[in-house]
């Protein structure tokens, strides 16, 4: 999934770098090169692409964790189970060639306002993604999701957000029905 902020402010448009995401999420599965043909489409609506230096290396990509006690990818939270779970305050839906799906949540506006606090041009996390499959409604870890797409962010930076993972998990299991 492609995420692309206009933020008319400031002018500018940033997009999400298609290997970098899939070097996180696909870990070890990763195959080089994938990422060509969402990289050529972004090119031809955009133009030419710069990228930022908030992102680690990709030799540090495919076993990420922040530091001790934090999670991993793998560490999906379980938010409801269930045959026919339903999304509230939903932005989009992706339907995936396995049959589950990805589903963007609007987070209430006391949550999202986590990115005032580190920039606007943080908000590319923003909506939320809930994966449903077989039966169960997954988020990746809060703490997981943000370290890896803010990894340049100070301590200081951290602990002014320091309580927007609970907030996100507790948005997103009153959003599950």
């Amino acid at each position: 999934m492609q995420r692309v902020l206009v933020n008319s402010k400031a002018k500018t448009v940033l997009a999400t770098n298609p290997e970098y995401w899939l070097r996180a999420f696909l870990q070890k599965d990763y195959k080089s090169g994938s990422e060509g043909p969402v990289k050529r489409a972004l090119i031809k609506a955009l133009g030419k692409l710069q990228p930022i230096q908030d992102a680690l290396s990709s030799g540090k990509l495919a076993k990420y964790h922040f530091m001790f006690g934090m999670p991993y990818y793998e560490d999906m939270t379980v938010l409801k189970k269930g045959n026919k779970l339903s999304v509230a305050n939903r932005v989009f839906t992706l339907n995936l060639p396995n049959g589950s799906k990805l589903v963007g949540v609007r987070m209430p506006r006391s949550v999202e306002s986590f990115v005032s606090k580190i920039g606007e041009d943080k908000a590319l996390v923003l909506p939320y993604t809930v994966l449903i499959e077989k039966g169960e409604a997954l988020m990746l870890a809060p703490k997981y999701y943000l370290a890896i797409s803010y990894p340049r962010l100070s301590m200081g930076q951290f602990m002014k957000i320091s309580n927007t993972p609970g907030a996100i998990e507790k948005a997103l299991k009153h959003s599950i029905k």
